[in-house]
């Protein structure tokens, strides 16, 4: 077996692991997507009771500080949202650079096999050319004994 074609399994298996880096990177981008949407959708209900706080001014003390209990709850799962969704970016960073580093070895592994399989080509063609210059010599040789 020749070396190029040894290369192509090493670029298959490149490619592959290419791949899968580049569909967990997309996996990750679609969960902050969601996670955004997520917080801001808690964001919007916060402002939704807080306004609505502000306009239903006729509640009593219990009911205020049921309605205040609440709105901090949800501050606090908004903020917690938000540490997750750091951790989620932080996590989507790393998962880019590993996928970064998986597609230039697979560029490069590509390149040297391009580039072997051109020497290969060379000494095949040489290999050729060599064949070719003999057998015409061959028949110069013939050509004159007759």
């Amino acid at each position: 077996m020749k070396r190029g074609q040894r290369l192509e399994r090493v670029v298959a298996l490149a490619a592959e692991q290419e791949n899968e880096a580049a569909r967990i990177l997309a996996q990750a981008s679609r969960q902050i997507d969601e996670a955004v949407a997520q917080v801001e959708a808690m964001r919007r209900f916060r402002a939704e009771y807080c306004a609505r706080l502000q306009r239903e001014g006729g509640m009593n003390a219990l009911q205020l500080n049921e309605y205040r209990a609440f709105l901090a709850n949800l501050g606090k799962a908004i903020e917690e949202q938000e540490a997750n969704l750091q951790r989620m970016r932080q996590e989507h960073a790393a998962l880019q650079r590993s996928w970064r580093q998986l597609h230039c070895r697979h560029k490069g592994v590509g390149k040297i096999r391009q580039k072997i399989a051109r020497q290969e080509q060379g000494v095949v063609e040489k290999r050729v050319q060599g064949e070719l210059d003999d057998r015409a010599a061959a028949r110069r040789r013939r050509n004159r004994g007759q």
